[in-house]
């Protein structure tokens, strides 16, 4: 049985400016949680059961706990709402590392390396797009269909590649199920004023400073 794909922690810093409501702070973060949550999901869903998730049994089925869940992901039809909760439900969550409440300040989230690269940058692809769009109204359309195809790729990518093959049109139903979840939500984030930048930074980039 083949090793399931190595995770790399990593720190989205998020710096940001002015005052911060309650309902501002937690709608942030959890619009980053919810497109966090089925990418993570993704990475892991079409991988091979590992020997803990055959071994950790479900009181009320007797069946694996864990591998219950990617079995389903992986046979479910269709990218509905309750698919992406499958997924959810593998990922490990956010954690909040350091919040310094000032203007400016500066939040940092810990998660996995790859469905944080995926978020910031979105966020900072929106960004510049959103700009050009501004100033160049006739390139609109294109340029948006071309940065939603390019977040699709990279969604696609967080499966393992042998496993693409082999659950191609599941997969590529899901992936496209995830990026509207990802647009609905980070969108709103990108057009938040009082967010100036974001910057994946590894633990031991952390450490070092």
């Amino acid at each position: 049985m083949k090793s399931r794909t190595m995770t790399t922690s990593t720190i989205l810093r998020i710096k940001v400016k002015g005052g911060w409501s309650v309902p501002e702070f937690v709608s942030v973060l959890d619009r980053l949680q919810k497109s966090y949550s089925p990418m993570d999901g993704l990475s892991t869903a079409f991988e091979p059961f590992t020997a803990a998730e055959l071994v950790r049994v479900s009181p009320s089925t007797g069946r694996g706990l864990q591998s219950s869940i990617r079995e389903a992901v992986c046979k479910v039809s269709g990218a509905d709402e309750n698919k992406l909760l499958l997924l959810s439900g593998l990922s490990t969550p956010l954690m909040i590392q350091r919040i310094q409440m000032a203007s400016p300040g500066v939040w940092e989230i810990l998660g996995n390396l790859n469905p944080l690269k995926v978020i910031a940058d979105f966020i900072t692809s929106w960004r510049a797009e959103n700009t050009k769009r501004q100033e160049l109204s006739r390139t609109a359309v294109l340029r948006r269909e071309e940065m939603m195809a390019g977040l699709l790729h990279d969604v696609i990518e967080l499966v393992p590649l042998e496993a693409r093959a082999l659950h191609a049109e599941r997969i590529i139903s899901t992936s496209t199920a995830i990026c509207d979840t990802i647009i609905s939500n980070l969108e709103i984030v990108a057009r938040t004023s009082k967010i100036e930048s974001l910057q994946l930074l590894l633990e031991n980039d952390r450490q070092a400073e």
